[in-house]
């Protein structure tokens, strides 16, 4: 189940990381996000899944010699880790993002003549 939101946070990273354009799934109907702010975000979404892999390879490598089980420190951490990151996600997004057709105020308090 967490392997599938890990996926979902790649495939969503690396369209914002080289569009500079959030998915609209994680933005909300109605919201956009772009710039360089959906790059950042974008970056740690698709680190996400090397980065866990390459820290279980090392925790895996480590506890070979240790005295504790490694497969339990590594899913408790990867756990934390994507919920971690799925928090900061959700928050960063929903402080950048704008309307999509936001209403100009010029034109919206016009009476017919």
């Amino acid at each position: 189940m967490i392997l599938i939101l890990e996926i979902l946070f790649l495939i969503g990273g690396l369209y914002a990381l080289f569009t500079a354009k959030m998915p609209s799934i994680l933005v909300g109907k109605g919201y956009k996000a772009e710039g360089n702010q959906v790059r950042i975000m974008g970056g740690l979404m698709a680190a996400l899944l090397p980065g866990i892999l390459c820290l279980g390879f090392t925790i895996g490598f480590v506890g070979g010699v240790a005295e504790f089980d490694p497969t339990l420190w590594v899913s408790v951490l990867e756990f934390v880790i994507v919920i971690v990151v799925a928090i900061v996600v959700n928050v960063t997004i929903k402080k950048i993002r704008v309307p999509d057709n936001p209403t100009d105020p010029n034109t919206s308090n016009l009476e017919p003549k």
